[in-house]
């Protein structure tokens, strides 16, 4: 009796065998449906996974609004910047200037001094173009791979006056686009010498004449007939007539690359009245430059090279004990002193009036606002221009 009762006693609190199989599967049935649930294409996990993806393109699609929105604020209140971070020195640039349907027409025998320039004008040539300098305010200089075919001659005083405006304006008209609010000028010295590294400035700074004259120095020339200068000399920096103080730029002094006038001038000399002419010398010659000189080789390459010669925007003033004399720069490519810079004169203080010795070509730069885009999208190697 008594193992009738215990038997009786833990059958109550016991589990069958059937009873752990039916909890089993019901287990399985419940498992089964709720991965069924979490999962499958319409499942818990799809569908948040979904969600989560939908999160992030609207949130990706709004920022990039956002982005655009301020792209267009920042372009509306010419702030933009574009990004110039895959950008070097030497990339080539499909820009085009404007179709230019007549002959530059300006550089005749009443505005350069010489006869020898082309009777039939400057006409625009399809080039090239290069980055020259990625600037810090986010603008792009380019510069034509190589020199015009199209070459100019100066001559004399009036020369000298009018090179730096003719070779910023002959380039301004013919190179510029006006949709891309580009404006094109001629290469100058500042744009070869922002390139330079500290060799270059020193070699600069250490040329020295025959005569002891080294960069910056001052010399007056009283001898009589020898105190003449070309008429906008008095306005440059380092100049000065009937003193030896000379002209600073807070006086209103003009850089070797300005051009002064807005127009051609019919200037040409004039006499210090107590022959006392006080002139800064500004030029310097560099032969067999090498890219040790300057920071960046694709620059140098730019620069120089083989048939590279050409005017540079950029007037000079050279001393010797005598006389002054003024010039124009330029690149040459020389046989006797290789790749160098210096420059042709074009008038003395002794008055004699000088000509290049031959017609030099032209370089043209364009500067490339902030604001313009530029694309490779065919990941050809060469930036297109968007605005």
């Amino acid at each position: 009796m008594k193992n009738l009762k215990e038997e009786l006693k833990y059958g109550k609190k016991g589990i069958t065998l059937i009873a752990l199989v039916i909890t089993i599967i019901v287990l399985l049935i419940l498992a089964g449906v709720t991965i069924a649930t979490l999962t499958g294409d319409n499942g818990i996990l799809t569908r948040a996974q979904e969600a989560k993806n939908k999160t992030e393109i609207a949130s990706e699609k709004e920022q990039n609004e956002m982005n655009d929105m301020a792209v267009t604020i920042d372009k509306a209140t010419g702030n933009y910047k574009a990004d110039r971070s895959k950008l070097k020195v030497g990339d080539f640039v499909n820009y085009v200037p404007n179709v230019v349907t007549s002959n530059y027409m300006q550089l005749t025998a009443e505005t350069t001094g010489s006869e020898e320039n082309s009777t039939n004008g400057i006409e625009q040539e399809t080039l090239q173009w290069q980055i020259l300098s990625i600037n810090d305010d986010g603008t792009v200089d380019l510069v034509s791979s190589m020199p015009t075919n199209a070459s100019v001659n100066f001559y004399g005083a009036l020369g000298y006056n009018n090179s730096v405006y003719l070779l910023n304006d002959v380039c301004e008209y013919l190179y510029s686009n006006d949709s891309l609010n580009a404006k094109a000028r001629s290469i100058n010295i500042d744009d070869v010498e922002k390139g330079m590294n500290t060799n270059g400035i020193e070699s600069k700074l250490s040329y020295t004449t025959s005569q002891g004259f080294t960069y910056g120095d001052e010399y007056t020339h009283s001898i009589s007939g020898y105190s003449f200068y070309p008429l906008l000399y008095e306005k440059e920096i380092g100049s000065g007539i009937n003193t030896n103080v000379t002209k600073k730029e807070e006086d209103g002094g003009i850089k070797q690359s300005n051009p002064y006038y807005n127009e051609p001038t019919t200037d040409r000399y004039s006499q210090a009245s107590i022959n006392m002419l006080t002139a800064t010398m500004t030029f310097y010659q560099l032969t067999n430059v090498q890219n040790l000189l300057f920071t960046n080789e694709a620059f140098y390459n730019l620069i120089f090279g083989s048939n590279k010669n050409y005017f540079l925007a950029s007037r000079y003033v050279y001393l010797s004990n005598t006389v002054a004399s003024f010039g124009i720069r330029g690149i040459f490519d020389s046989p006797t002193n290789g790749l160098t810079i210096s420059g042709v004169t074009l008038y003395s203080s002794s008055n004699y009036q000088y000509t290049s010795s031959s017609p030099l070509p032209l370089r043209p730069v364009v500067t490339i606002n902030s604001n313009i885009n530029f694309i490779d999208d065919n990941d050809d190697e060469i930036w297109e221009l968007n605005r």
